[in-house]
């Protein structure tokens, strides 16, 4: 696996993880910085 595949996975990852904790925590999507 070459890096920039890895980066861009590891960059998913990552995006989902955040999505997840938001909806957990029930906090509005606007307000995530990115």
């Amino acid at each position: 696996m070459n890096m920039m595949g890895m980066m861009d996975q590891a960059h998913t990852l990552l995006h989902q993880l955040m999505m997840w904790l938001h909806q957990m925590s029930g906090m509005p999507m606007m307000n995530m910085p990115m």
